[in-house]
């Protein structure tokens, strides 16, 4: 399953207590049978966390794409798989973390999650200028390209994370 938007992650099945969030197409695997429209399904997120910024779980050692971003509770609960240094010696994390969203938040096919931000996309950010590929930058430098011209675009904090997000997942390679 995916996320189809920035999604609550909660500490239980009807708890009110959020304990971070995740990101538009985060892949999540389901602890348990889908629930039904309304309710919550038990999720967990595999990703990397680097020292010193715990409560961001990325996608992969250096490269950051953020899956979810974490309360200090949520760290505290967070599985050590292993570990890793990078190339510029940072220590990174392999994390797996389990919690709660709601239903109404997933789509079976990250598809689905594309197409809608790229008609965002190509429709907002083309008022100013061309479209810039996906793959003209690294997945490490769009949300810095970004960052200025979300204010331009007019996209609210939520469409600005789901065009971060497919243009992200679209990048040239590092």
């Amino acid at each position: 399953m995916f996320t189809q938007n920035v999604t609550p992650l909660y500490a239980s099945v009807q708890g009110k207590e959020v304990i971070g969030s995740i990101s538009p197409g985060t892949a999540v695997a389901l602890n348990g049978a889908p629930q039904r429209a309304g309710a919550r399904d038990g999720v967990s997120v595999d990703g990397w966390s680097a020292q010193g910024a715990e409560s961001v779980v990325d996608v992969a050692v250096g490269q950051r794409i953020v899956l979810t971003t974490l309360s200090a509770e949520a760290v505290s609960q967070e599985t050590t798989i292993e570990t890793q240094r990078d190339s510029y010696g940072t220590v990174w994390k392999h994390v797996k973390l389990a919690g709660f969203v709601g239903s109404e938040h997933l789509v079976p096919d990250v598809a689905t999650v594309w197409t809608s931000a790229q008609k965002l996309y190509s429709t907002r950010c083309t008022a100013c200028h061309a479209l810039h590929a996906p793959t003209e930058f690294t997945a490490n430098q769009w949300p810095g390209v970004l960052r200025t011209m979300v204010r331009n675009a007019a996209l609210d904090p939520e469409e600005a994370a789901l065009v971060t997000r497919y243009l992200q997942a679209h990048a040239r390679a590092q």
